[in-house]
């Protein structure tokens, strides 16, 4: 006789899928309503990709930075940022003229206008989230 049955696994690994489906969910939420706030307030201003620099990940994965420089309506001076997140391969190449957006009161938080670096992460992260909750309710319902 096996240690676990069947069902307690299928109900575990049901379980698993429906918790982390769940978790994945609302982090997308809270990352899509952030980044939805950050736009809706946002200021916007025309800047340059001055540089891209390229840096290991966590696992050894290099993943490409561009360094943004841009001028704050409300500033004398400019401002360069690094945006994220960190992507491979780097849409952005030196001297590609890009639309940022950043809070008056956060300058250097600011982040360049592109589906890649404001949307991405909240979609992917709803979908999956969806897809885990889709899938752990189909093995609590498959039959034994």
């Amino acid at each position: 006789m096996a240690l676990f049955s069947k069902s307690f696994k299928q109900r575990l690994t049901g379980g698993f899928l429906l918790v982390g489906g769940v978790c994945l969910t609302i982090a997308g939420i809270w990352f899509l309503v952030a980044t939805t706030d950050f736009v809706r307030h946002a200021e916007r201003a025309p800047g340059q990709v001055m540089e891209v620099v390229g840096e290991r990940g966590a696992r050894g994965s290099k993943l490409y930075y561009p360094m943004v420089r841009y001028l704050p309506h409300d500033r004398g001076s400019s401002t360069v940022f690094k945006a994220k997140p960190g992507l491979w391969p780097s849409p952005f190449s030196v001297g590609d003229t890009v639309t940022v957006a950043y809070r008056a009161d956060d300058p250097d938080g600011a982040k360049i206008v592109s589906f890649w670096t404001l949307w991405f992460l909240p979609i992917v992260l709803i979908l999956f989230g969806l897809g885990c909750l889709f899938a752990g309710r189909h093995t609590l319902n498959k039959p034994v």
